[in-house]
């Protein structure tokens, strides 16, 4: 009987045992794990983005200006006063040509050919004396008084001078000036403007009307620069070559009164020293 009641809690103490092994080995895992994620920190991913800060990069970054030029703004006055010159080349053969009175064209056919021209009258369109132009061109032309003439030129091959001359063909030209009244322009008279202005008129006052020119021959013992006050009332002709020594031909446009003035650089031959000299030149133009 003791002997059955031993076995009895004998077998209860090994069950117990053995459950409170298999207590321990399921919690301490568990123990374990808790503990590890207590340690780690939480990862945590969202789709949504982040909020933009003070610092954040703007989208668009400004365009840097440049400052303004005023010199791009502000109107020449000298470009405002220049006379245009047309040009009449092969290409105007058989044409008409339209001009005012006081326009000028330059008659460039070219250097292939030995030019004669000719102008059936004078009175209506003439060349402009004592002007040198660019190689290839017969001469600069104005138109003096209404009215219609016709401009024929020759062109004889260089080979027509050899001996013995060629057969070739001349080439003639011929194109027909219509010369109409400039009603904004006041009528020319005869003036007594000179024809060419030089040092000796340093000082003095000349008198023009509206489209008479002159020229300017202050010498080329100085490099000179020449400047209008006023390029609306006497401007420099443009693209008109001139004899050496000379500065330009000179136009009177509109009424009024302005100064003419240039300043002269003695000229220095190469390697040498020269002294620092300048003169001056004044020209008072009035024009009626």
């Amino acid at each position: 009987m003791k002997h059955a009641m031993f076995l009895s809690i004998t077998t209860a103490v090994f069950a117990l045992g053995i459950v409170g092994c298999a207590v321990n080995l399921t919690s301490a895992p568990v123990a374990s794990t808790a503990a590890s994620a207590a340690a780690q920190p939480t990862l945590v991913v969202s789709t949504n983005p982040p909020p933009a800060t003070a610092t954040s990069i703007p989208a668009a970054l400004p365009t840097p200006t440049e400052p303004s030029n005023p010199t791009q703004t502000a109107s020449t006055p000298a470009d405002s006063g220049r006379t245009t010159v047309q040009t009449i080349t092969m290409n105007d053969n058989g044409r008409t040509i339209t001009l005012q009175v006081g326009e000028q064209f330059l008659l460039n056919l070219g250097d292939n050919l030995d030019w004669q021209w000719q102008i059936d009258d004078p009175a209506i369109v003439s060349r402009v004396p004592n002007v040198l132009t660019i190689r290839g061109s017969q001469g600069l032309f104005e138109a003096r008084q209404p009215g219609q003439t016709t401009l024929t030129a020759r062109g004889d091959p260089p080979c027509r001078k050899a001996q013995p001359a060629c057969m070739t063909p001349s080439f003639l030209f011929r194109a027909q000036i219509v010369v109409r009244a400039n009603v904004a322009a006041t009528p020319t008279t005869p003036s007594s403007a000179p024809n060419t202005v030089t040092y000796a008129d340093n000082g003095q006052t000349i008198t023009l009307h509206v489209g008479d020119r002159f020229l300017l021959k202050l010498g080329d013992q100085f490099t000179w620069n020449v400047s209008v006050s006023d390029p609306a009332i006497v401007s420099r002709v443009v693209n008109i070559a001139v004899v050496q020594g000379a500065q330009g031909v000179y136009q009177a446009n509109k009424a009024g009164d302005t100064m003419l003035s240039a300043v002269g650089l003695a000229v220095c031959p190469p390697l040498k020293v020269c002294p620092d000299v300048a003169i001056g030149f004044k020209l008072h133009i009035i024009v009626q």
